[in-house]
């Protein structure tokens, strides 16, 4: 009988949306392959369940070097097969380690949660381009994603898997009694807050809503990454004090469900992603999404089934989207009974963890060869 895989996930943070990525993934894979992660101190994950081994190292940009000879020690184990990284934050950092992978011999995979950095800094082109490099396998989230990964860094196609992001179920999968009854009426913007993610079409699209139904409100909920006050006046512009709420800080776990259970609607009004884990907490939580078309975004919605597409940057097609939804009880239903359906079946993470385990399955047999 043939040994399990050994891989060795690298998820730098310890917190937040890809680290709840990385634990999903992690947990499914535990199942047929032996998973060590390596994440960060404080992880936020760590009274959940787990098939997998832990190990609480980063300090985010405070990791103590010393650790290095650690990690090169993890990564020298001749029985680790595969060294994989999930890479979005810190991209010199996750390169560094990279190397230390591929200096102990092992097989790399890249997951690009972002094929370059949204503030996409010319020399972090550079930083991007010798991890895909050095990467034996690269996974994205959506052909769009892939094709621009072509386009920007010319990396060799065969090397490209495109796997989609896995449901954040795990958010939902709680007491029932617990969850706080729906608002009708309600929009939920859900993140961090950068510009990027167009959170200005959104308040400029709310007026417009308004206008039409005048109890809607925006929860605009996450922790600014630029400063918030240019949102605060554009609020104050147009009058839209009554209608807006602030909660303007990292969400714990724990109260995640408050805030989706909450929302009749999730808005993702961003101006480029490419891919989100917002959209699949609202399919977790069997809300309907209005978005724009941009990114992955298009392939994972199905338009006027469970959520809308409208342009990046048109006002007035995002305030209709909304509308329709919150106007028609029939519509809501229908599409959150979508969402969730999508998340049960097509970002299962036994698909998603079948795919990567087919991935690591074909290098490891490469690498045999």
């Amino acid at each position: 009988m043939s040994r399990k895989l050994k891989i060795i996930m690298v998820e730098i943070a310890g917190r937040g949306g890809i680290c709840h990525y990385a634990y999903n993934l992690s947990l499914e894979l535990g199942q047929s392959t032996q998973i060590m992660l390596v994440t960060g101190k404080d992880y936020e994950l760590k009274d959940k369940k787990r098939n997998f081994e832990l190990v609480e190292m980063f300090n985010r940009l405070k990791t103590n070097p010393f650790i290095l000879f650690e990690l090169t020690r993890i990564f020298k184990d001749k029985e680790v097969d595969i060294v994989h990284f999930q890479a979005s934050q810190y991209p010199v950092f996750v390169l560094l380690l990279a190397c230390l992978g591929k200096a102990a011999g092992k097989k790399i995979v890249i997951t690009a949660h972002n094929v370059v950095s949204h503030e996409n800094k010319i020399w972090e082109q550079w930083i991007y381009r010798k991890l895909y490099e050095m990467a034996s396998g690269i996974i994205v989230h959506a052909r769009a994603n892939k094709e621009e990964l072509l386009k920007m860094f010319r990396v060799d196609e065969v090397k490209i898997s495109v796997i989609p992001h896995g449901n954040y179920m795990f958010f939902s999968s709680t007491d029932k009694n617990t969850l706080v009854d729906t608002d009708e009426n309600s929009i939920l913007f859900f993140g961090y807050i950068r510009e990027y993610k167009g959170l200005i079409h959104l308040i400029r699209a709310l007026k417009i809503v308004t206008d039409k139904i005048a109890k809607a409100k925006l929860l605009i909920v996450g922790r600014p990454v630029e400063n918030f006050q240019k949102y605060r006046d554009e609020i104050e512009k147009l009058q839209l004090k009554n209608n807006v709420e602030l909660r303007l800080d990292y969400v714990p776990f724990e109260e995640v469900k408050d805030y989706f259970s909450r929302a009749a609607v999730v808005a993702l009004p961003y101006e480029k992603i490419y891919q989100s884990g917002v959209l699949q907490l609202a399919y977790g939580f069997g809300k309907p999404v209005v978005v724009t078309d941009t990114g992955g975004l298009p392939e994972a919605v199905e338009h006027g089934e469970n959520g809308f597409i409208v342009p990046v940057g048109d006002i007035e097609a995002l305030a209709k989207a909304l509308i329709n939804v919150l106007l028609n009880v029939e519509l809501k239903e229908k599409m959150g009974k979508r969402s969730l359906e999508l998340a049960e079946t097509k970002f299962s993470w036994s698909h998603a963890a079948g795919l990567t385990k087919n991935l690591y399955d074909s290098l490891t047999t490469l690498n045999k060869q």
